[in-house]
């Protein structure tokens, strides 16, 4: 930004309508033109003064022309014109402001330089879905810069089981069928997903019905792998047993698959009871 201040040295009448006029440059643009100093605060009311009877000129699209019109300068006055410029070159620039119509022009030499600019984004390899990605930027420089930091979205299966009974209690000789649900929950295939229930004592085994076929040695019921689950996939099976004993037992179902590092188990608590014994 350059500050150029024309004061009247003549004790003659006061000037009117003075044309200035800043002269094209190779690589050099200018922005905007503004009267009075840069500073928030001025004193003694000499910066509010400065700023009248200053008029800046714009082009057809709206930005400044680098033309200013001063309506009158007094003796002794001064007029404060703040003009705003942009370089897109490195290397010395020799900018000229002109009084139209009269020479010589007043002309400021700069040094244009590129912005030294240091700028490092560090992210993690991968990340879970449901995680809080850290993100960490560090740049030096007075220019704005964007730097773009590749994360890796790891998607995951989340399998999920149910079981329940459709009785409770029972007496003996009567039937109970648990009901065993499995899905994935994540936003992932999973895969070779297996399931076995364990028949407590005072059970006894009657049949069972699933997406797969079983077998069945001694009290566990195994069914074959489930080749691909995909997310929002659903399996439902059913075990059902007689009723042997009395007391309080527990069925438990066994699930795995190849995203889980452990076997999952659920329980079902049943209460069976000698109905002839009443």
């Amino acid at each position: 930004m350059r500050c150029l201040r024309k004061t009247s040295r003549s004790k003659r009448p006061r000037f009117h309508n003075i044309e200035l006029k800043q002269l094209k440059a190779k690589c050099f643009s200018v922005d905007s033109t503004s009267t009075g100093s840069k500073n928030a605060e001025s004193k003694n009311g000499k910066d509010a003064e400065s700023k009248k009877g200053v008029e800046s000129k714009q082009d057809g699209k709206g930005k400044s022309s680098g033309d200013m019109m001063i309506a009158m300068l007094k003796p002794g006055e001064s007029k404060t014109i703040n003009v705003t410029a942009s370089a897109d070159e490195e290397g010395e620039l020799r900018s000229c402001l002109a009084i139209v119509n009269c020479m010589p022009a007043i002309c400021l030499t700069s040094q244009v330089i590129k912005p030294q600019l240091e700028l490092t984004k560090v992210a993690p390899k991968q990340a879970d879905r449901c995680n809080v990605i850290e993100l960490e930027a560090n740049a030096e420089s007075e220019a704005k810069s964007m730097a773009i930091a590749r994360v890796e979205i790891v998607r995951l299966p989340a399998m999920q089981m149910v079981v329940l009974d459709d009785e409770d209690p029972v007496a003996t000789k009567s039937n109970v069928v648990y009901s065993i649900r499995v899905w994935d929950e994540g936003d992932a295939n999973d895969s070779n997903v297996t399931l076995k229930a364990e028949i407590p004592e005072g059970l006894e085994f009657v049949s069972a019905k699933g997406p797969t076929e079983y077998s069945i040695e001694g009290s566990t019921v195994s069914f074959e792998a489930i080749n691909t689950m995909q997310p929002g996939d659903r399996a439902d099976y059913k075990v059902t047993a007689k009723c042997t004993g009395n007391g309080d037992v527990r069925f438990a179902a066994m699930l795995n698959s190849k995203s889980l590092t452990k076997v999952v188990t659920g329980e079902e608590p049943t209460r069976l009871f000698d109905q002839a014994a009443k």
